[in-house]
């Protein structure tokens, strides 16, 4: 299309669609067919988000069994011993965050060019796939890492694209309840690992989380590609048919086709590079902001402890069957999610991600106490009352675990990715989403393989004091620094941050 017919085709599309074009779009309700096939479609893209808590949850169940601590002798599927010592479960619990990095860096360019069932279902499935086969038929601990490096990469992959698919699929009164199950399906991934870890081994495990992928696989092949996508490759008849198999054979998809066209090509228009965002006035500072909230998310201990949930329950010697205390943390985690979006409609963003990070904080620091007395008494360098309240107090690390995870993922675990997708002006959101994306899963790599070192360099204790230390941080930094979103257009938003 030469550049004088692109003007007018342009000039065409804002000529025939009007503002109140745009307003009867937004509050038109989906009906009942479509709402069953944009639910179908949502679901299937994140049941990626559930493989992603099945890999995040994994090494909470299996680290005791690689590690030889739960008496089967850490063997292999080939009856070969692994022997997995703390410093190695670290690093395989910390490398998925480094696959992570690669795979958001590489799930961009990828979908892009060539789609977004195209990064779901081959590029996040496939590296799944290689990598629990690498892990179940593994012999060394080498192998076991580029396993869990390449379950990291479809964790990206899924992480950066199933969000997109969403958005763009879903009708206005569908996004907000499909956009929930994104973390939703994660909680639930994690409480399904943390249950068959009651039965299962470490490679039992995997060969469960081969079963998992299969409906991943059949649901993506079966939903359509994104319309959006669709039109932006020219490729308009598929791009009608994806419409009509998510909203119907309805006279309002012309007004959506067209609505999308408008939309690509102010994006198209609106690019910009790095160096652009910079100079952008109102840019700098909340992209400062996100990072730094991404920093007191990842670094705040909460996935440290779903990493090693077990390990931690185990060497606190609390009266509580390990097992059965990593499923009631699943439950949590599930329930709270629940609890977020009912948060996220009623309460002021910015006062619940305070009081989520100052609960988080003080419980941290309830572990902190009880591991200090408990490494106190087996130094014997304390008795009396130390003793007595280890005997009587045994309930009191899995409480704090489950009063921590219910805090933290109701508010900073879930409303972050709300806040920050609200402060991002919309013409460097896409580029700063991925930069964000990629400091985030670098920050969690270090926060989780850094958890052996620090207590081998603070005990336990000193650990979770220190952690407890960041999340105070990190609510007085969101007191401080982060912007009350509620109530507000992200017109009113960009005009605030625009603002000297």
């Amino acid at each position: 299309m030469s550049g004088e017919c692109k003007i007018i085709t342009d000039q065409l599309l804002r000529d025939t669609v009007s503002e109140s074009d745009v307003e009867k779009l937004n509050l038109k309700k989906s009906s009942k067919y479509s709402k069953l096939k944009q639910l179908l479609a949502g679901l299937s893209a994140t049941l990626g988000c559930f493989m992603n808590g099945l890999v995040m949850g994994y090494t909470g169940p299996a680290l005791p069994s690689l590690t030889n601590s739960t008496g089967d002798g850490g063997l292999n599927i080939l009856n070969v011993k692994m022997n997995i010592d703390y410093q190695q479960g670290s690093w395989i619990a910390g490398l998925v965050s480094i696959g992570c990095l690669v795979g958001s860096l590489l799930a961009g360019p990828v979908m892009e060019k060539y789609g977004r069932r195209f990064s779901l279902i081959v590029c996040s499935s496939g590296s799944f796939c290689f990598g629990f086969f690498l892990m179940l038929f593994a012999s060394s601990n080498v192998l076991l890492y580029i396993g869990r490096l390449l379950n990291g990469v479809g964790l990206g992959f899924v992480m950066a694209t199933s969000s997109v698919y969403i958005i763009e699929i879903c009708s206005p009164d569908m996004r907000g309840l499909l956009g929930c199950f994104i973390q939703l399906m994660w909680s639930i991934g994690v409480l399904v690992m943390f249950i068959l870890g009651c039965f299962l081994n470490w490679w039992q495990l995997i060969l469960a989380k081969i079963v998992c992928l299969v409906p991943y696989v059949l649901g993506m092949y079966i939903s359509p590609e994104s319309p959006r996508w669709l039109f932006l490759q020219g490729k308009d008849e598929e791009g009608r048919r994806a419409l009509r198999w998510l909203r119907g054979d309805i006279q309002e998809n012309i007004l959506e086709e067209k609505l999308i066209r408008l939309e690509l090509q102010t994006r198209i228009s609106d690019e910009v590079k790095i160096r652009e965002m910079i100079k952008e006035p109102g840019f700098l500072k909340p992209f400062l902001i996100a990072v730094f909230i991404m920093f007191f998310r990842n670094m705040s201990g909460m996935g440290v402890i779903i990493a090693y949930c077990n390990t931690i329950l185990k060497d606190s010697g609390t009266e509580f069957d390990a097992n059965l205390s990593s499923i009631t943390v699943g439950i949590i985690l599930v329930l709270s999610c629940l609890f977020a979006t009912l948060v996220l409609v009623k309460f002021a963003r910015k006062a619940v991600l305070v009081i989520s990070m100052f609960g988080m904080g003080l419980s941290f620091t309830v572990l902190g106490f009880y591991f200090q007395t408990l490494e106190a008494e087996k130094e014997n360098s304390f008795e009396g009352m130390y003793g007595v309240l280890n005997m009587q107090y045994r309930w009191v690390p899995c409480t704090a675990i489950l009063a921590l995870l219910f805090l933290g993922n109701s508010g900073y675990g879930t409303l972050v990715w709300v806040v920050i997708a609200e402060i991002l002006p919309k013409k460097t959101r896409s580029l700063a989403n991925s930069i964000i994306i990629f400091i985030a899963y670098l920050i969690g790599f270090i926060s989780t393989k850094s958890f052996i070192d620090l207590t081998l360099l603070l005990q336990e204790s000193g650990a979770f004091y220190f952690y407890s230390a960041v999340c105070m941080l990190g609510a007085v930094f969101t007191i401080v620094f982060v912007p009350e979103t509620r109530g507000k257009s992200l017109q009113e938003i960009e005009l605030q941050f625009s603002k000297k």
